[in-house]
C-alpha cells in the first residue's frame, strides 16, 4: 500500500503543507521516492502522522513531540503528561469530537454515535444505569451500564429481542467492533467456541474487499485517531467469548419481558 502527499494529508485528515512541515522539523521521515520523483508514503508513514496529530490536538508543543520521538531527557515527562490528558478525555468524548473517526466507525464499523435511540423502552433487571451511546444500521443499540464512577460494560441490544455484553468497557468494546467488523456473525458460533468463531472471519472480510474497502487502512487510520491499540483478532475474539457469558446482565422491557441471552 502507497499513497502520494496529497492522499497522505487526505487519509490523515490534515494537509499537505502540514506534511511538509513535519518533513521540514524533522518530526515525519522522508519517504522514499517512485520512479516520476513522486514521494511514496506506507502505513508506517500513516500511523506515524495520525499520531502527532494526536499530539498536537493534546496540546503537546512541537519541540516536546521531538523529545518524544527521539527519546530525549524529557521524554518520561511528556508521556506521563499525555497519559494524564488522555485519561480526562473519555474515549466517546475523543469520538464525539474527531469528525473523521466518527466517519470511519458509522462505515465500514457499523458504529454510529447519532444513533442513540433503541426500539423500545428497556432497563437492567439488576437496576444499574444504563446509556446509549451509539447504534448500528440493523436497529441494534450499544449501551455503557453502570455509572461513570466505575468500570463500564458495554451491552448490545439487537432489534430482534436479545442482548448480552460485548465488552468490559468501552476501549474493549471498540478494540472488537474495529478489529472484526463481522463480530455479530461470530456470535452466532459462540456456542462452538473459539476456532468456530474464527473460521467465519476471512470470507466475511473478503466481502469488504470486493467491495473496494481497504479495512487494514480504515483500522490504521481510526486507531490513530483514536490513540486506540488493537490486539490480534484471536485475542479479541477470545475477550467477546469470555465477555458475552458474564452474569448480572439481563436486559428487560418497560413491561417487564425478558431478552434473549445474545449469541446463544
Amino acid at each position: 500500500m502507497a499513497w502520494s502527499t496529497r492522499e497522505l494529508a487526505e487519509l490523515a485528515g490534515t494537509t499537505v503543507n502540514t506534511i511538509r512541515h513535519y518533513h521540514r522539523l524533522g518530526l515525519l521521515d522522508e519517504p522514499e521516492r517512485r520512479y516520476n520523483g513522486y514521494k511514496q508514503y506506507g502505513v508506517q508513514d500513516l500511523v506515524r502522522l495520525l499520531r502527532l496529530r494526536r499530539l498536537v490536538e493534546l496540546g503537546m508543543p512541537l519541540a516536546q513531540i521531538g523529545e518524544v520521538g527521539a527519546g530525549g531527557d524529557s521524554t518520561p515527562d511528556a508521556l506521563r503528561q499525555l497519559d494524564t490528558e488522555l485519561a480526562a478525555r473519555p474515549l466517546l468524548d475523543l469520538i464525539h469530537r474527531t469528525p473523521a473517526a466518527v466517519k470511519l466507525l458509522i462505515w465500514p464499523f457499523d458504529f454510529d454515535v447519532s444513533r442513540t435511540d433503541h426500539v423500545e423502552v428497556v432497563k437492567l433487571a439488576s437496576g444499574d444505569a444504563l446509556e446509549a451511546v451509539a447504534g448500528d444500521g440493523a436497529g441494534g443499540t450499544f449501551f455503557l451500564c453502570g455509572n461513570a464512577a466505575g468500570q463500564r460494560p458495554v451491552l448490545y441490544a439487537d432489534s430482534e429481542g436479545q442482548a448480552g455484553p460485548i465488552g468490559r468497557d468501552l476501549p474493549t468494546a471498540i478494540q472488537l467492533i474495529v478489529r472484526v467488523p463481522c463480530w455479530r456473525d461470530c456470535l452466532a458460533r459462540v456456542s462452538d467456541g473459539l476456532e468456530a468463531m474464527r473460521s467465519v472471519v476471512p470470507e466475511l472480510e473478503r466481502e469488504y474487499a470486493d467491495n473496494g474497502i481497504d479495512l487494514d487502512v480504515c483500522r490504521t487510520s481510526l486507531a490513530g485517531l483514536l490513540t486506540l491499540d488493537l490486539p490480534p483478532m484471536a485475542d479479541v475474539l477470545a475477550r467477546l467469548l469470555e465477555t458475552v457469558t458474564l452474569p448480572g446482565f439481563v436486559l428487560l422491557t418497560e413491561w417487564s419481558d425478558v431478552y434473549e441471552p445474545i449469541g446463544r
